[in-house]
């Protein structure tokens, strides 16, 4: 994959996540609960993964969960909290701000991550450029809060 059509489908998964945090909150109204709504999109999207991952015939190797460390098991855990929270606050924040914090929440977190070289990402140092950009993303935040 050439890397101007990585940057494109990356930029599309970031323009989707609102599409799907309204389509949440849709299913949370619905059912009349956040987790109901969570949960329902966490089965519709287990189920698209387990047709696509036998259609694959990809081997799987049950063995190899006792490989894998405790932790690994928590990106599963912090996707049900992610969805569960972003239904509860997108009615409350709108979709601007909410994804103006999150976005701010995950650039201040992979920048560190990013430093400390954490949980095996490629060690890349803070620089003032990237400060300065963290920087400028806060204020947007306040911009688009408009208070």
């Amino acid at each position: 994959m050439s890397k101007t059509l990585l940057l494109l489908v990356t930029l599309a998964m970031g323009a989707i996540l609102p599409i799907q945090a309204a389509l949440n909150g849709k299913l949370m109204r619905t059912f009349g609960h956040p987790v109901i709504g969570a949960t329902i999109s966490f089965l519709t999207g287990t189920l698209v993964l387990l047709i696509y991952a036998f259609s694959i015939r990809s081997s799987f190797n049950p063995a190899l969960i006792r490989e894998t460390q405790w932790y690994h098991w928590i990106g599963g855990l912090i996707g049900a909290i992610y969805v569960t929270g972003i239904i509860v606050i997108i009615p409350r924040l709108g979709a601007g701000l909410a994804f103006t914090l999150i976005v701010s929440g995950q650039l201040m977190m992979s920048v560190l991550m990013d430093h400390y070289g954490l949980l095996g990402v490629p060690v890349n140092p803070i620089s003032p450029a990237k400060l300065l950009g963290f920087c400028l993303l806060i204020a947007g935040v306040f911009l688009i809060r408009g208070k």
